[in-house]
């Protein structure tokens, strides 16, 4: 598709884990042979609340829309997970419904539920929403290229 062209250049990214205390070394960052395993992946890094294992899983140029804002990047991109796991204690991060709009050998576009439930401010809260995720892969690597989440009133 044209307009993934600009994506298509990303440098692969090696999965590095350097925070000992929460490693995903079981996860296969570099042989997400699908992009159903891709999300799996994607889904564990990010309840594993270190970005070290989410920024592999990520386009160095993507764009994310979340509720408070877009973010353009990967230190955005950082900035903005970072500032949710330090607002929600103990999240629990769920991706389900997973319905693909189309894939081909080198990108796809999907659309999600999820849930997020946690504790803030010493209440346990629970945010439901809808998610749409588009990937690219580039050197036999899928990354996300943009994701928008969006929440359910």
């Amino acid at each position: 598709m044209e307009f993934l062209q600009n994506y298509a250049d990303f440098p692969p990214v090696r999965a590095k884990i350097t925070n000992p205390s929460n490693p995903l070394p079981h996860l296969s960052y570099m042989s997400s042979d699908s992009p159903d395993n891709f999300m799996k992946i994607y889904e564990k890094a990010a309840n594993s609340r270190n970005f070290n294992n989410v920024k592999p899983l990520v386009a160095g140029n993507a764009t994310f829309w979340f509720s408070d804002g877009s973010y353009n990047g990967v230190e955005e991109i950082r900035d903005a997970f970072e500032r949710t796991w330090n607002a929600i204690a103990e999240e629990e991060y769920s991706i389900s419904d997973l319905q693909w709009l189309y894939r081909t050998e080198d990108s796809a576009a999907c659309i999600y539920n999820f849930r997020s439930r946690g504790i803030i401010n010493g209440n346990l809260n629970e945010f439901l929403g809808h998610g749409t995720n588009i990937l690219g892969k580039s050197h036999g690597e899928w990354k996300i290229v943009h994701e928008h989440l969006s929440l359910v009133q």
